[in-house]
């Protein structure tokens, strides 16, 4: 059973990454301005569903964000494998980095299912795996509600300036 739930965590922690390496980043080829993760400075298992995450986090936006709620959903093949929460509500001040403590909390229907994609991604086999990811909060006193459904990886992370060679830097970490 220990060997299960090992392999388990190290899908939820590559699950972790692709969120975290994808972040809020704009794109490189203009001027950096929003939210995005600078880095990944350290990833840490708790239990057997949960995540502790280290980041470094930009907010060049004029108004303090106040993330209350964040989830990723991930498919394979059009199934839902598992889905990652943010445990706690998370500050970031305008115009400043910072660094964040993120606990995440990983849970899934079907074990078996993400010992499948953790095969995929340690195989580099993208194309049947997507994303579906809802954010809320606040940006000073305005809501903030951000989702997308069902994106494949790739457009995922081109979305946020992100790139598979990214992901897979992030996953060689673990190793």
């Amino acid at each position: 059973m220990s060997r299960i739930v090992r392999r388990l965590l190290r899908g939820a922690v590559c699950l972790v990454l692709l969120m975290s390496v994808s972040g809020c980043r704009p794109s490189m080829t203009g001027p950096r301005q929003g939210v995005w993760v600078e880095s990944v400075e350290r990833l840490v298992r708790r239990g057997s569903v949960g995540i502790e995450l280290d980041l470094t986090l930009r907010n060049d936006t004029k108004h303090t964000l106040k993330i209350r709620r964040a989830e990723l959903d991930i498919y394979y093949a059009g199934a839902r494998v598992g889905t990652l929460r943010l445990c706690d509500p998370l500050r970031l001040e305008r115009r400043a980095t910072t660094g964040a403590t993120t606990r995440w909390r990983m849970e899934s229907q079907d074990p078996m299912a993400l010992y499948v994609l953790e095969r995929r991604i340690r195989g580099e086999e993208w194309s049947q795996i997507a994303v579906s990811y809802r954010l809320r909060g606040r940006a000073g006193i305005a809501p903030v509600k951000i989702s997308g459904e069902m994106i494949p990886v790739s457009d995922f992370l081109n979305t946020f300036g992100g790139s598979l060679d990214d992901l897979r830097n992030s996953i060689k970490m673990l190793e």
